[in-house]
């Protein structure tokens, strides 16, 4: 049973690991938009000087949006070097596990199975699904951030238009 549950997370851990990368490219390209926008809100707010604390309060809006997502793609990160980082011991760990069903499946009366083994997985196999779900909190909490990113930047695309 600890087998089948321990491989699909080791391929789960590497997959998330990977889509995790990706969000922090994405993150970055988005922090970049935004950053290139604020300039934009200051010279709107000197265009239309009646209406600046309005422009003024939607440039401390996307710097604080900005804060959220850099924010959020720190922690995925972190999270994304602790699952790296719990991955090779379960795969260490399942090794001789492996070694030893397919010993018995081959017909073979003894194998090197230990009890130690079996407590050595399962301990791994917690650490990296611990891993694993805590980079894919991390990973909804920056996709949020992000949205609410973006979101505000159509909001300010719109009144830069007006």
């Amino acid at each position: 049973a600890l087998l089948e549950k321990a491989g699909p997370t080791v391929d789960e851990a590497k997959d998330a690991g990977q889509k995790a990368g990706w969000a922090e490219g994405d993150a970055d390209a988005l922090v970049k938009v935004a950053t290139e926008v604020l300039p934009k809100i200051d010279t709107k707010s000197a265009e239309v000087a009646e209406q600046a604390p309005v422009y003024d309060a939607l440039k401390a809006n996307v710097e604080s949006l900005v804060t959220a997502v850099n924010t959020a793609k720190g922690d995925v990160t972190t999270a994304k070097t602790e699952l790296a980082v719990a991955v090779p011991p379960l795969e260490a760990a399942l090794a001789p596990l492996e070694a030893a069903v397919k010993d018995a499946k081959s017909g073979a009366t003894k194998t090197d199975f230990k009890e130690a083994d079996v407590a050595a997985a399962e301990k791994a196999h917690d650490a990296a699904t611990d891993a694993l779900q805590k980079l894919k909190d991390k990973m909804s909490r920056l996709s949020s951030a992000q949205g609410d990113l973006k979101a505000k930047l159509d909001e300010v695309a719109k009144k830069l238009e007006a």
